[in-house]
């Protein structure tokens, strides 16, 4: 039996639903659980200000963006996300006074994104929360773990080979 926050988890019987089989660490799956966990501390700490999680982001980023815009192109490439995906979310805070899309002045076709006044004056709050999230990982791990933990994310984002079904070495 373990602990895993106040819960305790019961291991499960070999053999009895829900039992598993004795599988090497998913990575994977992993992955997946610390981005859960990770993205509802975000929300938790956005809704204070009326915000998504993922408005935090967009936010942020366009924070580091040269008077405080981008095009939403380039908005799509930074967070690998579908244009149709991004749209509602960029409509969505631009109801809600976060920002404004205007035509690119180069092709009517695209937009550019620029941050609110609105926006702007949460720029510090969401700043800080982003950054001493960062500083705490910064401290908990070296340089050299952190740029293997770098090497290793990119890896699994830019892992699109077929899977190899033959046991490892």
């Amino acid at each position: 039996m373990t602990q895993a926050g106040s819960k305790v988890i019961q291991p499960s019987q070999s053999g009895q639903p829900g039992s598993k089989r004795n599988r090497p660490t998913n990575y994977y799956r992993l992955i997946k659980r610390a981005i859960n966990q990770r993205s509802r501390a975000l929300d938790a700490f956005a809704a204070q200000y009326g915000l998504t999680g993922g408005q935090m982001s967009i936010i942020d980023y366009l924070s580091t963006c040269s008077g405080y815009a981008a095009g939403q192109g380039v908005i799509e490439s930074e967070f690998d996300i579908q244009g149709s995906t991004l749209t509602v979310m960029l409509q969505r805070m631009e109801a809600k006074g976060l920002l404004e899309r205007v035509p690119s002045p180069e092709d009517a076709r695209k937009k550019i994104v620029r941050l609110s006044p609105k926006s702007e004056r949460l720029v510090p709050i969401v700043t800080s929360y982003i950054d001493q999230e960062q500083t705490h990982f910064e401290r908990v791990f070296s340089p050299k773990r952190l740029e293997e933990f770098i090497h290793m994310l990119t890896f699994i984002g830019d892992c699109d080979h077929p899977v190899d079904m033959r046991p490892p070495l």
